[in-house]
């Protein structure tokens, strides 16, 4: 009947009573130790970050019943829904995995509510269990609601402890699930692969220990001071309504940033954590920037990936900033802090901090960067029923998180701590980032210090804020151009059409080019070419490199050119068609 609640529990009583209930005591991963040290300390009366929630709406001929049934398969399946968490008398806090359990399923019928209504009585449900805390030593510590919403539309609330479930495993168990209710819909079997041995993964992890450990951090950290993020002190009062700005990101951004990773042979991940990386040096007023990095904690084992359980981690990663160098030196230097990490990557927080010799009270980290590459944004399967609408809900214990999600429409948000971040902070990072991120996507050959100089000056650690500084010399002026009108006509010579993203990128070719055969500032590059865009291009690109470009004219005689070139003596020459005069001077040349 429209508006009854019914809440199916097959336990009721703390199963943690029992100890014959218990089938392995396991370790605790590096994250999920301060997951645990923070939920303690909400359970005295303050506030837990590590509650997620997932969301979505399902549309067909959905049973209660299979989705009760779903669960207690997905239960049978994956010990990490059944554990609990221990600390007390233990020297070291450990899991216990039971041997069963079940999922409270909580069924609402919302169908009499007009839409304007369910979705305002579904918003303020979300929140109310995300408010709601869990008690680690009572699994499950997971909460699942669903919401008739009409005759074949429903709306499902799945609310966790990020202690037993990262976003990878949060994807795969909607996906078993949707597999699930989908099969029992249309009377089929299920398809679901054998599940690794959660056991033998997470001790398989747990072991994972290198005797140069914290040698590895001290050097990593030598020299390093305190950061420099101004924030309010922890603790503050919190304003009234939580600020998390999210933004949409361009589509040709996001093109010009997919181009960008395969020329440059960087996953977009990587090219996002630069662009934070120039967003930190000017909040910070500093070039040397620090920021954490999640990675997966799976490590390179491929069974691994089916585990559904919580082994992400956050390790730290330092990045000094070079005014002088530019984007390719900087995207080298990050790709290869971060191979460097890889074999690093179950590393504990705190005992890093210890290592890295941090002073007392100074936090080793303010933000983090999360590139969400799982496929929760993706899951969109065709089947009796159809899930759609799939939105989750995430934070953090620090005051600042980036995450970034990739999908049909890529987004990017600031999980912010409110209580440590000043009022529209949180906002003028966002869109300093998507300038970086853009700069990231255009101007790989331009000084760092010139980028930072042209991002939105920051008023918390800038005492002369104003308007970004006039362009100083021709290649700035470029930059401008392309990024404010990117996708627009540049150049039309007969049938050839150039947009001003299409021109730069070909002129990041030359300068690549120019520079591998050692052209560097102060360097002279001949251009011989016929009137056209290649001719711009290589103008361009000499420039980027940091060289004076000298324009010869192939109609002229070659005595003529010969003559030029003994007088310029150019690095290089570059010509659509061999030039005679740069083969008679002996001089370096290539092709356009």
């Amino acid at each position: 009947m429209p508006g009854v609640t019914t809440t199916r529990m097959i336990e009721m009583s703390n199963p943690m009573n029992d100890k014959s209930q218990i089938d392995a005591i396991l370790p605790l991963l590096p994250l999920q130790r301060g997951m645990l040290f923070h939920a303690v300390a909400a359970s005295a009366g303050g506030d837990d970050p590590y509650i997620l929630q997932v969301s979505g709406r399902i549309d067909g001929a959905l049973e209660p019943d299979h989705v009760q049934s779903a669960w207690r398969t997905l239960f049978e399946r994956h010990p990490a829904l059944r554990c609990a968490f221990i600390h007390k008398g233990q020297s070291e806090p450990r899991q216990a995995v039971l041997r069963t359990l079940a999922l409270p399923i909580t069924t609402l019928d919302w169908s009499d509510d007009d839409a304007a209504a369910g979705e305002l009585r579904l918003a303020e449900l979300k929140a109310a269990q995300l408010a709601a805390p869990f008690n680690l030593r009572r699994p499950p510590l997971l909460r699942f609601t669903l919401v008739r919403r009409g005759p074949q539309a429903w709306d499902f609330i799945l609310t966790h402890h990020h202690i037993v479930l990262d976003g990878w495993s949060q994807s795969l168990l909607v996906a078993e699930l949707y597999e699930l209710i989908d099969a029992a819909a249309g009377a089929r079997a299920t398809q679901l692969a054998t599940p690794p041995d959660f056991a033998h993964v997470l001790r398989t992890m747990h072991g994972r220990r290198r005797d140069d450990d914290a040698a590895f951090w001290r050097q990593m950290f030598a020299g390093w001071r305190a950061p420099g993020l101004t924030l309010a002190p922890a603790g503050a009062p919190a304003p009234s309504a939580p600020e998390r700005p999210c933004v949409s990101l361009d589509g040709e951004l996001v093109r010009r940033l997919l181009d960008t990773g395969r020329l440059r042979r960087m996953t977009p991940a990587t090219l996002c954590q630069m662009a934070w990386a120039l967003v930190l040096a000017r909040h910070t007023a500093s070039r040397d920037v620090v920021y954490g990095v999640t990675v997966s904690g799976r490590g390179d084992d491929a069974a691994a990936l089916g585990a559904v359980g919580m082994f992400v981690n956050t390790v730290p990663l330092r990045i000094v900033l070079d005014p002088a160098q530019n984007l390719a030196d900087l995207g080298l230097r990050l790709q290869q802090r971060l191979h460097e990490l890889e074999p690093r990557s179950y590393c504990d927080l705190g005992e890093i901090q210890r290592w890295a010799a941090v002073e007392p009270g100074a936090p080793l980290l303010q933000t983090l960067v999360a590139f969400e590459n799982f496929p929760l944004s993706q899951l969109r399967p065709d089947g009796r029923l159809r899930l759609s609408e799939l939105a989750s809900s995430e934070r953090t214990s620090l005051p600042l998180a980036l995450v970034i999600v990739p999908g049909e429409q890529w987004t990017a948000a600031l999980q912010t701590d409110t209580s440590r971040i000043e009022a529209g902070r949180a906002q003028a990072m966002l869109d300093d980032f998507v300038a970086a991120l853009a700069s990231v996507t255009q101007s790989w050959l331009t000084p760092l210090g010139q980028i930072l100089d042209q991002l939105a000056p920051s008023p918390w650690t800038d005492a002369t804020a104003g308007a970004p500084p006039a362009a100083a010399n021709l290649v700035q002026a470029w930059q401008a151009a392309v990024l404010a009108h990117g996708a627009r006509t540049a150049l039309r010579c007969g049938d050839s059409v150039q947009s001003y993203a299409e021109l730069d990128r070909a002129a990041d070719g030359v300068a690549l080019a120019l520079q591998a055969r050692g052209v560097a500032a102060g360097s002279r590059v001949a251009i011989c070419a016929t009137r056209g865009w290649r001719m711009l291009a290589a103008m361009l690109g000499a420039l980027k490199a940091g060289a004076a470009y000298v324009p010869l004219d192939p109609a002229n005689p070659a005595d003529r050119l010969g003559w030029i070139l003994s007088d310029a003596r150019p690095a290089v020459v570059l010509a659509d068609a061999p030039a005679a005069g740069a083969a008679a001077a002996g001089l370096a040349s290539a092709g356009l």
